[in-house]
């Protein structure tokens, strides 16, 4: 009797240079996904299910993410599985897998599945305390936009933190100041003009243009922010005059801001390298 093959190898630690293909069941990658000796083999056997139905590879990606120590592998295995928001054993794991010990199986979660279920609420407020700055603000902005009546709660639970470019800084002022704002409490303009602060030349270019988008998002316009967004759309940097001119364009397209953005422009004089980087936005090409 011939003897059953449970999945088969080519060079299973991929260590010599080559292109190779063929076909390979359900079942072998499912064997081969779990039971591979070799990290990059099972890597392989993970992804190649990528196509596959949830119903056929759901069983055997849970049973490969509990042994498995790839990082690489784990994030493919969230990130095939989120695709079913429904199931109730792939919530399960979901919320187990938002508590790893690994910060960018977190973040995977955060950014792959719904979250914003009432179930993964207090996985959220967790990871508001995450050694990760990335996750704490996704999770906060996540929790102020499905719990917005609990939003000073949340922002103040991120206090003192700062993050990486000032990322939970930033994200705190914009929910203050959205929040606020909606709640006509005057206040929130407080966290506008620190938004409008941290956006200028006394900051690095990075933080700048956070703090530009998040303006931006809030989609309101104040005249002390213009010489902050045209200070960027002039700058050398193309990082930051990019998003920078970005945010004027669409500032100007409102109706509301056309005539405030275009007196200021008309007002100040430009030198011919300041007149280039603006052109695209105030004057046409010459055909």
């Amino acid at each position: 009797n011939p003897m059953d093959i449970s999945f088969v190898l080519v060079d299973g630690r991929n260590q010599i240079l080559k292109r190779a293909q063929f076909n390979r069941s359900m079942a072998s990658l499912k064997n081969q996904a779990i039971s591979s000796p070799y990290f990059i083999s099972r890597f392989e056997a993970i992804y190649a299910m990528r196509d596959s139905s949830i119903e056929s590879k759901k069983d055997a990606l849970l049973k490969a993410f509990d042994r498995e120590e790839f990082l690489y592998s784990k994030l493919n295995i969230i990130s095939q599985l989120a695709k079913d928001s429904a199931d109730a054993d792939i919530e399960k794991f979901m919320l187990r897998a938002i508590k790893d010990k690994h910060h960018q199986v977190r973040r995977e979660v955060l950014q792959n599945y719904g979250v914003k279920r009432a179930s993964f609420k207090s996985s959220l407020i967790e990871v508001l305390k995450d050694t990760s700055y990335f996750n704490i603000k996704t999770a906060l902005e996540i929790l102020c936009k499905t719990d917005s009546n609990s939003f000073k709660t949340y922002t103040d639970m991120t206090r003192p933190l700062l993050g990486f470019n000032r990322n939970i800084e930033i994200t705190r002022h914009k929910i203050l100041a959205r929040e606020m704002k909606k709640t006509n409490d005057p206040n929130y303009v407080k966290h506008l003009d620190s938004l409008i602060f941290i956006a200028s030349k006394s900051f690095e270019f990075r933080t700048r243009v956070n703090a530009i988008e998040a303006i931006e998002e809030l989609g309101e316009l104040k005249a002390s922010f213009l010489p902050v967004l045209f200070d960027g759309c002039v700058s050398f940097n193309g990082r930051l005059n990019g998003p920078a001119k970005g945010a004027l364009k669409n500032f100007k397209s409102k109706a509301n801001y056309t005539s405030l953005i275009e007196d200021y422009y008309k007002n100040h004089a430009w030198d011919k390298y300041q007149r280039a980087k603006l052109m695209d936005a105030f004057e046409k090409p010459k055909k």
